[in-house]
């Protein structure tokens, strides 16, 4: 999305890009002096700090520009005031989850014992991420908690790291036919994720099964509403150390349902992209289709959000 040129002169990609880590770096030393918790600063320190913050900042700035990178975070605890969302923003925060498993002070996550809404705290906050351009995502929300922000925020709502509870009853993190066709009506994306547990409920789980999610929400709302949210980096979880493992399914109540593996089978290595556009071309997809799967559909609603302020 182009942004126009900097004050510097600078294309606004390219200035965005350099300014995003040097915020997220700064914020750090902008905390400890304000709260002077760990550190107190003395003159010369802070002169140096901020000189290497500027150095490293535009070191990371040229890594993010290559990556194209976007910064989100999996839960908005972060926002103790609407004023925070501002702090967030001008620092380069562009999606926030509303919640993650568990219950905040905006609303409440998945795998809560009771399914409660949206907090009038939580409405201050999407409000506010309205009136800037943030997108306010519902992956980890809970039933009611994603249905009522489709009701609250004025701008298309995302669910960026989900499956269809229809294929996968009784699975929190699944999302409701309800749930998936208030996201299209509000001109939203759900990403399908390739997390095993949450493809099929038993085995074996394989990237067919992962296929039956996108036609599923193809059947239902339309190709528009459907992108990539494979929940999983490079090489997947399981190619993780087997502590690491243990630990991570630690942090995960029972009812997430892991299994021996959590990767899908043939959605489990580096080139997976290649084989999900193959599966989606088996599946008769059209090119073009497959494009807005595979990025278009979450660029134009991005780019919606980000461009629309109120």
């Amino acid at each position: 999305m182009d942004t126009g040129k900097s004050a510097l002169g600078l294309d606004g990609n390219v200035a965005a890009a350099l300014g995003y880590p040097i915020g997220i770096i700064a914020i750090i030393c902008l905390i400890m002096e304000k709260e002077n918790r760990f550190v107190k600063f003395h003159a010369l320190q802070s002169i140096l700090v901020h000189v290497a913050i500027i150095i490293v900042g535009i070191a990371l700035g040229i890594v993010f520009m290559i990556l194209g990178i976007i910064l989100g975070v999996q839960n908005s605890e972060h926002f103790r005031t609407p004023d925070d969302v501002d702090l967030f923003y001008q620092l380069g925060q562009r999606v926030s989850l509303l919640t993650y498993n568990s219950r905040n002070m905006i609303g409440n996550g998945s795998t809560e014992r009771h399914d409660d809404g949206i907090s009038d705290f939580g409405i201050s906050i999407i409000e506010r991420m309205n009136k800037l351009g943030m997108a306010v995502d519902t992956a980890h929300c809970g039933d009611r908690t994603t249905l009522e922000a489709f009701e609250i925020s004025k701008a298309p709502v995302l669910i960026t790291h989900s499956n269809c509870r229809a294929l996968n009853p009784n699975h929190p993190r699944c999302k409701t036919d309800e749930a998936i066709r208030k996201m299209a009506e509000k001109g939203g994306v759900i990403g399908i994720t390739g997390v095993r547990n949450f493809v099929a409920p038993k085995e074996p789980t394989n990237i067919e099964n992962l296929l039956d999610h996108y036609d599923y929400v193809v059947k239902l709302v339309g190709v528009e509403h459907v992108g990539v949210g494979s929940d999983y980096d490079l090489d997947g979880y399981d190619a993780m150390p087997e502590d690491y493992k243990k630990w991570l399914r630690g942090l995960y109540k029972s009812s997430y349902g892991f299994r021996d593996k959590m990767d899908t089978d043939g959605f489990n290595h580096h080139k997976r992209m290649f084989d999900l556009t193959d599966g989606l071309i088996r599946r008769g997809y059209s090119d073009a289709d497959i494009a807005l799967i595979l990025g278009g559909n979450f660029r134009r609603v991005l780019g919606q959000i980000w461009s629309a302020k109120s």
